[in-house]
């Protein structure tokens, strides 16, 4: 019976090391498409590379599409996180600016 727990625990070690490897290859994905708007941006001759109107609008959807068992602020920090690292990316690369710093939370215009 000892070694029912160990090897059910080993499974789910095991399941949580396979998604965060998703996670890293979904981030990187995610960061190659950012340096592309990056140089977009740049070749458009954008001002920075902050859009926080954007960014409002990627949080809010984050919030609409999560099911949970993670509550919609938990998802939204982790997001803004990929998007300032997105930020950082697209700046060092493209030569822009970043421009105004995102607050914690952006504000909602509607509530």
């Amino acid at each position: 019976m000892t070694g029912e727990p160990k090897d059910r625990m080993a499974e789910l070690r095991e399941e949580m090391t396979a998604v965060t490897e998703e996670i890293v290859l979904i981030l990187n994905k995610r960061s190659r498409i950012a340096l592309a708007i990056g140089e977009e941006k740049a070749r458009r001759g954008t001002a920075q590379v902050r859009d926080l109107g954007r960014e409002r609008q990627v949080l809010d959807r984050v919030a609409e599409i999560n099911e949970g068992p993670l509550p919609d602020e938990a998802v939204q920090r982790v997001v803004q996180v990929a998007m300032d690292v997105s930020s950082e990316l697209q700046a060092a690369t493209a030569g822009l600016p970043i421009g105004e710093s995102a607050p914690a939370q952006i504000p909602n215009p509607e509530g």
